[in-house]
């Protein structure tokens, strides 16, 4: 798959949500937070994995930190980062972290990048998300170029977002890889 190009209709959309995102006040976020990772442990109870694949909050984004921390699942946990495609690394709290080019954090020394060959939860980072599962991300496509590789026989894919940034229908073009489940602080679902 080469590079993909937001098409104005998903521009739009995407700038629409942006100010959404950043009209949630910051007081009601960490209960949704918890709400959130109290959702995907439940879905952890019903799927099964060996490791799950998590995000450090951009603004706006849900924080999953609490969920990934030890002792929280029995997962061993990891984050993106962009370099030469999209690859993740496993984290910790104590993990050091550097910001990318991108602006998010992301951890600074990198051992060796994570196999998605046993079962994985990998959760995914959105603007919006509509209940088919399609989502709109920052329009690089890092995340759709990264799904297309992987084996949907050992990984379940995530597309974690507030409520207010569900939508009844995204638009879609011919690169964009549907997600499996979507979770919200009001529980979790399948595509």
């Amino acid at each position: 798959m080469g590079k993909t190009q937001s098409t104005p209709e998903k521009s739009a959309l995407r700038t629409e949500l942006l100010q959404v995102r950043k009209g949630v006040s910051p007081a009601l976020t960490p209960q949704w937070d918890s709400e959130i990772c109290r959702h995907i442990r439940s879905f952890l109870t019903q799927y099964p994995v060996a490791q799950g694949v998590g995000f450090l909050p951009f603004p706006g984004e849900p924080d999953l930190r609490k969920l990934m921390a030890p002792g929280e699942t029995n997962l061993i946990w990891g984050v993106p980062v962009v370099a030469d495609g999209l690859h993740f690394y496993p984290w910790t709290p104590a993990t050091p972290l550097r910001k990318s080019p991108f602006g998010f954090w992301e951890p600074e020394t990198q051992s060796m990048p994570m196999d998605f060959f046993v079962p994985t939860l990998i959760l995914v980072p959105a603007v919006g998300l509509d209940p088919q599962g399609h989502r709109i991300g920052f329009g690089k496509g890092h995340y759709d170029r990264f799904l297309q590789q992987i084996s949907a026989k050992t990984c379940v894919t995530m597309g974690v977002v507030y409520d207010a940034c569900l939508r009844e229908a995204l638009p879609q073009d011919p690169w964009d890889i549907p997600l499996s489940h979507i979770c919200t602080q009001s529980g979790w679902r399948s595509t």
